[in-house]
This record gives C-alpha cells, structure tokens and sequence, in this order.
C-alpha cells in the first residue's frame, strides 16, 4: 500500500504526463519523443503507487503510440480493474484492440467510453473507425468463406466426376465381355444348328469351312489364328461401333 506521500508525487508525475500528452495532439513530429518522456514518467509512478489507475491509463496510451499495442491493452485493463469509471482506459483500450484488429472488442470498449462519456467526440469518431472495419472485416471474411466453399463443392465433383469414369470404364469393360460372349454363343448356335440341319456338306470337301481349317493343327495353338482373325474382323467393328 502506497503511503500517502507517494500517492501525492506519483499524481504529479500523472499531472506532468497529461501536459506531454497534450503536446502530442499539438506536435505530432514530437510524437515518439513526448511519448518515450511520459512512459519513463508514468513507470516512475506506478513504482511509487500501483493504484493509480490514470497512470496505468497513461502508459498504455504511449505504449500504443510506440507500437506495442498488446502492452497497451494490459495497461489499460489494469486502469479498469482498479476504477471501472475511467473512461479514457476504456477508449484507450479500444485504441489497442483496434491496433489488434480485434474489432468488435474495440466497439465493446468503445461503447463503454461513450456510456461514461456520451459527448466525446474522440469517442465517437474512434467508435464509428471500429465499426466500419468490423463491417469490412466481416464481410471480407465472409468472401472468403464463400470461397473455400465453392473451391471445396469444385473438389467433390471432380472426386464424383473421377470415381463415375472409372465406374463406367468398368461397367464399359463388363459389357463388352458380356458382348463377346453373346457373339460367341451366336457363333456356337449357328454351327449347332447347321450341324442338325444336315448342312455340313457345305463344309466337307472343298468347303469354306474346310479350306479354312484344313491347316488346323490341335497340337499347335498357332495353327487356329486365321480363323480367329476373321472372327476378330467381324466381331470387333461390332464392339467398338
């Protein structure tokens, strides 16, 4: 527990940062160099009393300025844990999340400024700032869910439009089997018949069926390929169309 001697130094270093902070709006070509001046000033009295919740807000609003913004966001949560009613570390905060890119905690913050303080006009403009670019990022996060989706609904069909390819190459392949086997049975039946009808002088002697087997030799498979060349020569025409 800070005495109280230390609590009156350590508002009088908050007293001499607000001054610097006033400069900043007024010399932004000063900005770094004011800012450095006030975080050296403000840990300065958070080391004599830890309680001021203006000098936590102070140093979260240069840390912001200096670019660490998640530093900033701490500073100015603890400013509101110890006086929930400071609305500068409330818009201060607001400042750091929207740095952050965390948009609809910014606008949270924001609001809670403006609920503080309704007529800040600081206030208002950073809350409008925030809220546009949570629109902006909603949307642009919206776009791209739309596409992942459409890119993932691409990626199904072509998975679909393969597996179907290969289902017909195979139904495709089936049927030609299937095919063959019915001109083979033809094939079978007519010389069946032929062989009941008492037809087979038409393949004794001098013919056709003899002279195209004549040279068949059981013992040698070879000896069979001119005959299944002429079959081949009627029955594929047939399964290619």
């Amino acid at each position: 527990m800070a005495s109280k001697a230390n609590k009156e130094k350590a508002q009088k270093l908050v007293d001499e940062a607000n001054a610097l902070l006033d400069r900043v709006r007024t010399e932004p070509e000063n900005k770094t160099q004011l800012a450095l001046q006030v975080l050296e000033l403000m840990n300065e009295a958070i080391a004599l009393d830890e309680t001021n919740d203006n000098a936590w807000s102070n140093r979260g609003f240069v840390k912001h300025a200096l670019g660490d913004h998640q530093g900033a966001m701490d500073d100015c949560t603890k400013a509101i844990e110890l006086y929930p009613k400071n609305d500068a570390a409330w818009n201060n905060r607001g400042r750091a999340r929207y740095s952050l890119k965390q948009y609809e905690e910014a606008i949270k913050d924001y609001d809670e400024a403006l609920r503080l303080n309704p007529d800040d006009k600081l206030f208002q403009n950073n809350r409008l700032a925030a809220d546009v670019a949570y629109k902006r990022g909603k949307r642009a996060k919206n776009v791209i869910e739309k596409r992942d989706d459409i890119i993932i609904t691409l990626e199904k069909k072509r998975k679909c439009q393969r597996r179907l390819c290969i289902l017909l190459s195979i139904v495709r392949g089936i049927l030609l089997l299937i095919l063959f086997a019915i001109i083979v049975s033809f094939f079978l039946l007519i010389f069946g018949f032929i062989e009941c009808l008492g037809w087979l002088p038409c393949f004794s002697g001098d013919g056709i069926f003899n002279k195209l087997t004549k040279e068949i030799d059981p013992s040698n498979p070879l000896s069979f390929f001119p005959v299944f060349s002429i079959l081949g020569f009627i029955i594929m025409p047939i399964i290619w169309g």
